[in-house]
């Protein structure tokens, strides 16, 4: 009987302590709706070794990439707790599984009006699950290669015309996107590596790709984040996605030392979880930073 009763409280222990740590982690970050002050907050969720950022505004939600399968019950548990019911747009960048795995469990659980995605395709069971997720969605799907753009509220997304040529790589067809926000910008650039980056330079120069706002290529991987694009950019700040001891090495050092040479503050969800910037329509600034 005594043991019992031991196994009944460990279990009750255990509930409590998955309870609270819920509850924790629902009050870590700023929940709607945003101040009027605010035009938009950016949200880069702590998804382990993968790629999932949330922008909220005025007028609706946006979600860049859905992390990985086995981070999809704790991404949605937490858009839950910021209030999110429904998405004005997602953009998944590329079909690799740390950036669509959790998009399935995301779509049934906050439909989309607008989806973006590239059109070029995946592999593997993953892949076949987004594409079931995607179908099933009532939002306007469109697969880009001409280039995007979609107004929510004050702030814009602008995904260029893909530079991939024919390259099929997923990750050199990542969609590169732009976020304007009044004067303050953000730039992603999903896995995309320093020959599409330099091909992006060639084609837009500094007058497009100018940001304030960076999040890291390809997880800090020194694949990306070539000299010639942080050249164009001139971010002041950065966030890099990536688990905490992950089997990649991510972020590599020459990323980081390219990035600490530039200037730049580096933010990274491995060492912080989610990581918050708020903008005014002039510039981005660091929540939970300290």
């Amino acid at each position: 009987m005594k043991k019992k009763r031991s196994e009944r409280m460990k279990r009750y222990l255990l509930s409590f302590l998955l309870f609270a740590s819920l509850m924790l982690a629902a009050c870590a970050m700023p929940t709607e709706p945003l101040p009027k002050e605010i035009s938009a907050r950016v949200i880069f969720l702590d998804v382990g070794q993968g790629d999932c950022t949330l922008v909220r505004t005025q007028k609706g939600d946006v979600l860049i990439d859905a992390g990985s399968e086995a981070s999809q019950e704790r991404l949605c548990k937490k858009l839950k707790a910021l209030g999110v019911s429904r998405l004005e747009l997602a953009i998944f960048t590329h079909p690799d599984e740390d950036h669509i795995g959790g998009a399935d469990c995301v779509l049934a659980q906050f439909p989309a009006k607008e989806i973006w995605i590239t059109d070029v395709e995946g592999e593997g069971e993953h892949y076949e699950r987004f594409l079931q997720s995607v179908q099933a969605c009532d939002g306007a799907l469109k697969r880009i290669r001409e280039g995007a753009l979609c107004r929510v509220g004050d702030t814009v997304f602008f995904a260029f015309p893909l530079v991939a040529g024919n390259n099929l790589d997923t990750n050199a067809n990542s969609l590169i996107v732009k976020l304007t926000c009044g004067e303050a910008t953000a730039l992603f650039t999903g896995d995309a590596g320093a020959e599409i980056e330099a091909r992006l330079v060639e084609r837009y120069g500094r007058t497009h790709l100018d940001c304030d706002l960076y999040k890291v290529g390809h997880h800090g991987a020194d694949t990306s984040t070539s000299q010639a694009l942080l050249d164009a950019m001139q971010p002041t700040q950065a966030v890099i996605s990536c688990g905490a001891g992950n089997v990649f090495g991510h972020p590599h050092g020459a990323t980081l030392r390219a990035l600490k040479a530039a200037g730049v503050t580096v933010y990274r969800t491995d060492r912080m979880g989610d990581v918050v910037f708020d903008s005014d329509g002039k510039e981005w600034i660091p929540q939970n930073t300290d």
